[in-house]
């Protein structure tokens, strides 16, 4: 789940049938029926009542039949343990959102009904999922704080992007994310899951390197009068992480050479990399022109990738921890 691409992932969506699958699901699980109220006296309810609070508990209690009676025992049996988003591991980020989804049909027919429902057909399937399985987390963490998957999926991709606590605060009142309480847990854990998955990389004999750059930052005040400490201030960090090596090196010499019998012709290209080059030089320039006009007939035959032997390995996806 920290993925730099956490870019919550657009890896957690599904396409193609998937709607049609969770409408399959409800339908078999569920066949509801039309609740005993209308809206006009859910309406003559609430202009009738007091108060606001009164107004909900009235309507509420209007809206308690065997329908509500139904979907309250479904939602307490997955507002605990059994739901999978209790669980504090093993949240796959490549079907979260799917998974969610099912659960929520097989178990709370009801309630994925009536949420599909009320979404309507005018937005896609990705969406369509992705809204339901956040009605369906919050609702669960209203009833037990301690089945928080969502809500640590979200959190995660706040502190990604550097969210305060205000913000985390705001967004744990309506049940989005963890407390603001929680978010040096949560990077105490991003860094144990760094240091386990660094500590196994080097003991199964993975080549890798360290990297380190320095990040200066500077940030201007608008209003100094506003505040005696609010002044421009300058930021000086050192951002580290761990990266493997996708290429093995292992063929290559580890011996060093004497630099004094080094000659100069050993970084001349011979003939077979000269042609070599040519070739692929050809490519380069194609990829240019092609942003022409009267060039873009060569959009269908340039290669998106320029062959070499390293093609395979160079398309995985680099493994790195933060430090």
């Amino acid at each position: 789940m920290y993925g730099e691409d956490f870019e919550i992932s657009q890896k957690c969506f599904v396409t193609g049938n998937a709607i049609a699958h969770v409408e399959r699901v409800t339908t078999e699980s569920c066949r509801a029926k039309r609740c005993a109220n209308t809206p006009v006296e859910t309406l003559q309810t609430l202009s009738s009542s007091p108060s606001a609070a009164e107004s909900i508990t009235l309507s509420v209690e209007k809206l308690s039949d065997s329908h509500m009676q139904e979907l309250d025992s479904q939602l307490s049996c997955f507002s605990g343990m059994k739901s999978f988003l209790f669980k504090k591991d093993s949240l796959s980020e490549d079907t979260f959102f799917l998974d969610a989804v099912l659960e929520m049909c097989k178990g709370c027919p009801l309630l994925a009904q009536c949420i599909f429902t009320a979404l309507g057909k005018k937005i896609s399937e990705e969406a369509m999922i992705a809204t339901a399985t956040t009605i369906y987390g919050m609702i669960l963490h209203c009833r037990n704080k301690k089945v928080s998957g969502l809500q640590r999926l979200l959190t995660t991709v706040c502190l990604r992007y550097n969210a305060d606590n205000k913000f985390l605060t705001h967004l744990n009142k309506v049940h989005l994310t963890l407390s603001e309480e929680s978010k040096r847990k949560q990077i105490q854990d991003f860094g144990d899951k760094s240091e386990n998955s660094i500590i196994s990389a080097i003991a199964e004999g993975h080549d890798d390197k360290l990297n380190g750059d320095n990040l200066d930052i500077r940030v201007n005040t608008n209003d100094m009068r506003m505040d005696v400490t609010s002044r421009n201030k300058d930021y000086h960090f050192f951002a580290t992480d761990f990266t493997l090596d996708r290429v093995n090196l292992d063929h290559l010499s580890k011996v060093t050479p004497n630099v004094e019998a080094v000659q100069a012709r050993c970084f001349l290209p011979n003939d077979e990399e000269q042609q070599y080059y040519k070739k692929r030089l050809k490519i380069l320039l194609g990829r240019g022109l092609q942003k022409l006009d009267g060039f873009k007939w060569m959009t269908s035959l340039i290669p998106a990738q320029i062959p070499h032997p390293l093609d395979e390995k160079s398309l995985t996806v680099s493994f790195f921890q933060c430090l």
